[in-house]
């Protein structure tokens, strides 16, 4: 939904042609990024105390270790929604591109299969996907309680996307900048 979501909306601003005088293409990202951070970490907090003991989902990671690799992910599906969304003349495509997306996404992340069944090529090209990253550290340190060391690869994959897709927002936003 993040990515649908800040990717419609960069989308939006481009449609509207919305420009900021004055305004460095830092500056909008900055701003942007801490608003869509704030958002989506609340709606994450929610999900990981009400629900998971809704449920009785076991929690067996401390919870910075959790924070750990809930920020980076986060980071980085804000700025790659919003580089993508960029891309995008009319708001609708991007709901439509993004909404198609998710569900190779969804698959080469490992969630509905594990990632050991597929091609070395797949699996590869899957780690440009933050959520790939994102769900193998999350199963080790929710399932196995492993530390921030053992997922070490998957952190340091996460935070190389946070600069890529940060760099490629960036630039996506100089088109809105005075």
């Amino acid at each position: 939904t993040a990515l649908i979501g800040v990717g419609m909306g960069s989308a939006t601003r481009r449609e509207r042609g919305e420009r900021y005088k004055a305004v460095s293409p830092i500056a909008i990202t900055i701003g942007r990024t801490i608003t869509y951070f704030v958002i989506y970490a609340l709606t994450l907090g929610f999900m990981l105390t009400v629900h998971y003991s809704l449920f009785d989902y076991p929690m067996r990671g401390a919870w910075w270790r959790c924070v750990a690799v809930i920020a980076p992910y986060l980071l980085a599906v804000i700025f790659l929604a919003q580089a993508v969304g960029a891309l995008f003349r009319r708001r609708e495509s991007s709901v439509v591109w993004l909404l198609w997306l998710s569900i190779p996404f969804l698959l080469v992340s490992g969630v509905s299969l594990p990632t050991q069944a597929f091609p070395q090529w797949l699996y590869l090209l899957g780690k440009i996907i933050p959520s790939s990253s994102a769900v193998e550290a999350w199963i080790a340190i929710q399932s196995r309680g492993a530390s921030l060391v053992d997922v070490a690869p998957e952190l340091t994959t996460l935070w190389l996307l946070v600069a890529i897709y940060g760099v490629g927002t960036v630039v996506a936003n100089r088109s809105q900048s005075g």
